[in-house]
């Protein structure tokens, strides 16, 4: 019903932030961003995927320099998903999952698929995304933000501007 009453109106204030790839994440983007949820305090956040990297369980060759524990990955995106939660307290955050938070499932169908159905380790378990009241979209759904208006993370990428959007 929240969601219909949402979509119905005129002016609604909402962020979308994808693309954070936490523990990668650019910092000083992070802070401009922070701040302008904190002057804004729209009504919805959407964090519209690809907000944890995973990179630790990606099938791609590893830097050497990159440290590839993946509970502190989950552990530095609660805290940056907390920050957010405590900047706008009365925003109703919504969390999409991208294609790196997929390597998740990926990575269970390939190296453990006898762990495939723990309910822990599904990402609104991981990330305590239930428990902290954020709606959880799976990755590839659409998030009606308007009648016109849905957000989606995506899977297709174009060389020419705009044809992605398209």
């Amino acid at each position: 019903q929240e969601r219909e009453e949402r979509t119905m109106k005129k002016n609604y204030q909402a962020a979308i932030i994808g693309c954070v790839h936490v523990p990668f994440q650019d910092k000083k983007a992070v802070g401009v961003t922070m701040k302008i949820l904190a002057q804004e305090q729209p009504e919805l956040i959407i964090l519209a995927g690809d907000i944890l990297d995973c990179y630790s369980i990606s099938r791609f060759p590893k830097a050497k320099n990159r440290l590839m524990e993946f509970q502190w990955e989950i552990d530095q995106t609660k805290k940056f998903i907390t920050n957010i939660q405590k900047t706008c307290p009365r925003s109703k955050l919504v969390y999409q999952s991208g294609n790196h938070e997929k390597r998740i499932e990926t990575y269970l169908a390939s190296h453990a698929r006898e762990l495939q159905s723990l309910n822990c380790l599904d990402l609104p378990e991981l990330l305590g995304l239930t428990e902290s009241g954020i709606e959880y979209v799976q990755y590839g759904e659409l998030y009606p933000i308007t009648q016109q208006f849905c957000v989606t993370h995506g899977t297709v990428i174009r060389q020419q501007a705009g044809a992605s959007a398209m």
